[in-house]
Formats: structure tokens, C-alpha cells, sequence
């Protein structure tokens, strides 16, 4: 004799091999219906309310999808999911952008003030224990964890519910390439479900960097700047993201000024992690300094065969190499000689910067190449700390032998 739990399992899933039968025959009506039995069963089933929702937009019954996204909003708010409730509470907006419990809702989200169940609008409550057979006992929400969500919550309520209508929605399945090394791109990504993976190729050869999954930001760069993806990034499970794109990012900073400012600082964040890596000069710095260097960063995309650095001229930054490969020459009056290149990860510009002299050498792009530039009169705040100006003075002296070496073997 199957125990009620196994009958209950049983029920749901033939009511659902039911529900994607009538669904596969385009009886749109009769699914719903059977998708609905399911929910009855098990309200809990988030799967199974996103497909009576989308059911409801099909069938043209934008109040029946409305009232589901709000209960799936509630029931992924509970459940500490943010990034999901919120690519929810978008559809919501689409289908009424003046929808007041789904803009209370994100608010909440944004600002971290959703802490318990009574802060949820009754749709939203209602799904928590609608059911006809008594539910399971379940721990309450640690709601209390529900993080804020780096970025978005920073924008401000209006300015994030201006920028809702524009971010679109893409589904991925397991081994899809999202963003491709080297390509240009035009969109940064949030990730709502699922896992992707994030790999560089080195020496012919693909390294994994990281895995990233619900709430992580890809791609922010692509905002700012059009310079090459500095990775590959693929999806490892079936997942959701949030795309924003670069003209409707464009079209938000011109209504909120102060939307630009943010992602801006958010962005040069992220690249001074990336800084650090390449230089680990900069780690011991203070939070204050950090700050300091971040607001001052400087991303810049520069084609093959300009120059960066020209020997004899008084350079205004110090520069690490993001991307790409620079050749180094150093002119004479006879010649020009070719030092070692530079990869990415090289820093240059610190002998001109501590010694006041012209640059003395000339550092060109062999491809292209992004570079972080960070200002003179930044740097320069910045060697009160010992190991950052030892460092710097270290690299300096070993560069300018190397120079003296190769020129007197030219002349021996």
C-alpha cells in the first residue's frame, strides 16, 4: 500500500504529464485548468505557477497572469531568490507598467526593507498557504538574509523601475557560450537562475577563472567602454538571465544622471579586483586609497599600432596592461631598438611618473589592446605606502639596467 505521500507524488506528476499533453495539442484552456489541479496540490510548485502565468498571457487573461506572477513573486521572496522576483515582478510590468503592489514589492527588494511575510501584498501572502490538503511544516523564511542586490539597489527605486521595462530576458541551456573572449560587446548580463562559467584562453589552451551564479553581474564593461570581452563565459545548467543593453542603459543615465555615476563606480570596482590580480603591488592599500584609485581608473580601448607611451614625452598616467600585447622600442639616433614585449598583466610609465623625466621608451600596441590608466597625481598619493613605492622603484631600476645593457651591446 503506497504511503500518502507517494499517492500525492503520483497524482501530481500524471496531472502534470496531463497539463503538458493538452499543452503540446494547443488546448491552451484545458492546460491551465490542469496546471491549476497541479497548484492545488503542491502551491508551492514555482515551476508549475510560471506555466499557469504564461498560460494567462497566451490566452489573453493579463489580470489571471498578474494575480500567479504576484504569488510567484511572493513565494520567491520568501525564499530568499531576489534576482528571480525580480525578473517576475518585470513581466508583471510589462503587462501593467503602473502596477503599484509589484513596484511596492522591488522596492522592498531594492532597499532591503522586505524582512517578513505581513511586508508582502495579500496575493503574495495567499500563495504562502493556499492549498487543499494541509501543507508540510515549514522553517520560516530567513528573510533576514535576503541580500541587497549589488547594483541594482544602488540605482534608487524610480531610476530601477525606469530601467525594469528595459532589460530582456534570455533563457540558456547547459554548454551555450553567453559572451565570447575578444569579441565586442554590447550588453552586460545578471544571472537569475542556473550557473555559467567563466574560462580565458591561454597558450592554446582554455583556463576555468570562475563560477558565478543567481545575483552575479557579467559584462558591466560593455557599458562604458567597446572594448573587447576579456573572457569567454558559458552556461553550465539550463538558466535565466537579465540583459541590459548598452542604448537602453544610455537612454536610463539620460533621464537619471546619477544612474551613469553608479554604474561607473561599480564598474571601475570591478576592475581594480582585476588590477590587483595583474598588479599585486596595489593589495596593501587602505580602503580610503582603494576608493581613491577606483574613482580615478581610467578604461581605455586602443587599436593596433597606436602608441600608449612615447619615449621622450612626459607622461600624465601609469598604466597596467588588461588585454592585448605591447612592443616596446627604444630610439636612438641610429635606430630603434626592440626590448622584450610587454603581456597582459605589464605595468608602464613609472619611471617618468617617480622621476619626473620624459618616458624612455616608447610602449606601442602589437594588437589590440585595453589598458587601465591611473593618474599621475593619483599614483603619487598613493607611495606613502612602502610596499606600493619599493615596488615601483624596484621594477624602475630593473628597466632602466635593462635599456643600459642592450644599448651597450650595441655598441660593443
Amino acid at each position: 500500500m503506497k504511503s500518502r505521500p507517494a499517492e500525492l507524488a503520483v497524482r501530481i506528476r500524471e496531472q502534470k504529464d496531463r497539463a503538458e499533453e493538452l499543452c503540446a495539442r494547443s488546448k491552451l484552456a484545458a492546460a491551465r485548468a490542469a496546471y491549476q489541479e497541479v497548484l492545488l496540490l503542491d502551491p508551492g510548485d514555482v515551476t508549475t505557477r510560471r506555466r499557469v502565468a504564461d498560460l494567462c498571457v497566451r490566452l489573453g487573461d493579463p489580470a489571471g497572469a498578474i494575480e500567479q506572477y504576484l504569488a510567484l513573486v511572493g513565494r520567491l521572496v520568501t525564499e530568499g531568490a531576489p534576482m528571480q522576483a525580480i525578473a517576475i515582478a518585470r513581466v508583471i510590468l510589462q503587462i501593467d507598467p503602473g502596477h503599484t503592489e509589484a513596484q511596492r514589492v522591488l522596492g522592498a527588494l531594492l532597499d532591503g526593507s522586505s524582512r517578513d511575510r505581513t511586508s508582502l501584498p495579500p496575493p503574495m501572502r495567499r500563495a504562502l498557504t493556499a492549498s487543499i490538503i494541509p501543507p508540510p511544516l515549514m522553517a520560516p523564511a530567513d528573510l533576514d538574509g535576503l541580500r541587497r542586490i549589488p547594483l541594482f539597489s544602488e540605482l534608487g527605486r524610480r531610476a530601477f523601475l525606469d530601467l525594469l521595462p528595459h532589460l530582456e530576458r534570455r533563457v540558456v541551456v547547459a554548454g551555450e557560450v553567453i559572451a565570447a573572449e575578444g569579441e565586442v560587446g554590447d550588453a552586460m548580463y545578471a544571472i537569475v537562475a542556473g550557473t555559467v562559467r567563466v574560462e580565458r584562453a591561454e597558450g592554446g589552451a582554455v583556463r576555468p577563472i570562475a563560477e558565478l551564479g543567481e545575483g552575479a553581474f557579467f559584462g558591466e564593461m560593455s557599458l562604458l567602454t567597446r572594448a573587447p570581452r576579456f573572457a569567454t563565459v558559458v552556461a553550465t545548467t539550463q538558466g535565466e538571465l537579465l540583459v541590459l543593453r548598452r542604448e537602453a542603459f544610455e537612454d536610463l543615465v539620460r533621464g537619471h544622471a546619477h544612474a551613469g555615476t553608479i554604474v561607473r563606480r561599480f564598474c571601475r570596482a570591478r576592475l581594480l579586483s582585476n588590477l590587483l590580480r595583474a598588479a599585486p603591488m596595489f593589495e596593501g592599500l587602505q580602503a580610503e586609497d582603494r576608493a581613491r584609485l577606483v574613482e580615478a581608473l581610467e578604461v581605455r580601448t586602443c587599436e593596433a599600432g597606436s602608441e600608449i607611451l612615447r619615449q621622450g614625452e612626459r607622461p600624465e598616467h601609469f598604466y597596467v596592461l588588461l588585454r592585448g600585447r605591447c612592443e616596446v622600442l627604444h630610439h636612438t639616433p641610429e635606430a630603434a631598438r626592440a626590448m622584450p614585449d610587454m603581456h597582459e598583466g605589464a605595468f608602464f610609465g613609472e619611471i617618468a611618473l617617480l622621476t619626473g623625466e620624459p618616458a624612455t621608451a616608447t610602449v606601442r600596441c602589437a594588437v589590440p589592446c585595453v589598458v587601465a590608466a591611473v593618474p599621475r597625481q593619483v599614483l603619487l598619493s598613493l607611495l606613502h605606502h612602502r610596499k606600493l613605492l619599493v615596488a615601483l622603484a624596484a621594477l624602475g631600476e630593473k628597466r632602466l639596467t635593462r635599456t643600459r645593457e642592450a644599448l651597450a651591446s650595441d655598441i660593443v
